[in-house]
């Protein structure tokens, strides 16, 4: 994430936790502080390796790790990137009340969040109801495929 991205990222979390009567343990910090300065997805291993590396003194064990994130989670706050399971951070302030697509490149691994309006998303939701009989997680739609730089070559 970008300097201004990563302290909303981290901001946003932080007022989440307490609003939802969440404490902020020095463990849930490392692991905000942690998603907010990737570049990229990080599985929990890789949360917990880069702590590990690190963050001197920061003390955090490997279940510590798992359960903030599955905090995160379900306060919205990260994104889980298919296949493998990895953990963006959400960087839209909005993000209760909007859906977003998640792309992967599959040439790359490049990850893009994007915010998609109700009206682009609900016909396709309704349309997976009504014709699988299924009720996708209208909140992240993850979506493969390749980025302009891996299709040109």
């Amino acid at each position: 994430m970008t300097q201004g991205r990563a302290e909303k990222f981290t901001e946003m979390s932080l007022e989440a936790l307490r609003d939802s009567g969440h404490r902020i343990t020095k463990q849930r910090k490392v692991v905000i502080e942690c998603l907010a300065a990737a570049d990229e997805p990080l599985s929990a291993p890789e949360v917990y390796e880069r702590l590990s590396r690190e963050v001197e003194g920061a003390q955090v064990d490997r279940v510590s790790v798992y359960r903030a994130l599955d905090t995160l989670l379900q306060l919205k706050l990260v994104h889980k990137v298919s296949p493998n399971g990895a953990y963006l951070g959400c960087t839209h302030q909005n993000c209760v009340h909007s859906h977003h697509i998640m792309s992967r490149c599959t040439g790359c691994d490049d990850v893009r969040e994007l915010d998609v309006p109700n009206e682009v998303v609900a016909p396709l939701l309704f349309h997976m109801k009504n014709t699988l009989k299924f009720t996708p997680d209208p909140h992240v739609l993850h979506m493969d495929g390749l980025c302009d730089s891996c299709s040109a070559g």
